[in-house]
């Protein structure tokens, strides 16, 4: 297992209304958005792509969730915080992504290359997700108000956020946004540009508008009345697709990660610095 070299992370998404395979490499260099309203789906696509990854031996699975359920199997790595008893412990695991990010950046430049392509077991594909991000930015904006001095966490959240989306790709690692519905304040400008793929599911005018303006009059209101799992994904060169997801539990998520050989890997020790 520690010999696979693959330069690929592909992920069967759903289907077409033709039934045909709707599918997403996550070795794509680009950051990914996952939006939808309550019970749109949003949490069983999540389920779904992440317990694909988890298979891929060359991934590991990092990053934030104050829910404390879509990453809790991957508790056991250092750059993952759950819940929130420690908001400043989702600000440390996002700085320690940074840091992985500054150290591969710092050996791409000694081995005289421009990007990471190909990915194993030392030097994994590393997916960063970040869920219910602007539930967690607003915990920590109130945090930051009662906090004496004045707190800075809310603001070290954006950074690192903007750090990673603007400057990580390059580094293999891609960072998985996850919201009811993304705000100008996550979306836009340079942080915009480098979150081009985007997975929507039932969402609000405005929320569609935010995630993928190029939809027309027609496709909106099916989407704005999508049965649950329903939805449209864009990616780079890729125009918005429908497709129709897989229905994943929490529990079968749950059993999926468990009989993962990649679960027991992630506890391996890491080669990279």
């Amino acid at each position: 297992m520690n010999g696979q070299v693959s330069a690929n992370a592909p992920v069967r998404v759903g289907e077409t209304e033709y039934q045909d395979p709707v599918a997403y490499d996550f070795a794509t260099p680009s950051h990914i958005a996952l939006a939808g309203a309550t019970r749109s789906g949003k949490s069983a696509l999540a389920y779904w792509l992440l317990g694909q990854l988890a298979a891929m031996p060359w991934v590991r699975i990092v990053g934030s969730d104050v829910s404390s359920l879509l990453l809790h199997p991957f508790a056991g790595d250092p750059l993952v915080a759950l819940g929130q008893d420690d908001l400043d412990a989702h600000a440390r695991a996002l700085e320690g992504v940074e840091k992985l990010m500054r150290d591969r950046l710092d050996r791409l430049l000694a081995e005289r290359r421009d990007k990471i392509d190909e990915f194993t077991v030392a030097c994994p594909l590393v997916v960063v997700v970040i869920e219910e991000f602007p539930s967690l930015l607003e915990l920590a904006k109130t945090l930051d108000a009662s906090t004496s001095p004045r707190g800075r966490l809310e603001a070290r959240l954006r950074s690192v956020f903007l750090r990673l989306v603007t400057q990580s790709a390059k580094c293999g690692i891609r960072v998985l946004v996850i919201a009811q519905r993304m705000d100008a304040s996550i979306l836009q400008g340079v942080a915009r540009a480098n979150i081009e793929t985007r997975f929507l599911l039932r969402s609000d005018a405005a929320g569609i508008e935010m995630m993928i303006p190029d939809l027309d009059d027609r496709q909106r209101a099916f989407l704005a009345r999508a049965r649950p799992g329903v939805g449209f994904m864009t990616a780079p060169c890729v125009p918005p697709t429908l497709f129709r997801g897989v229905a994943v539990s929490y529990r079968q998520y749950l059993d999926q990660l468990e009989a993962c050989a990649a679960l027991s890997s992630a506890s391996l020790p890491m080669t990279d610095p």
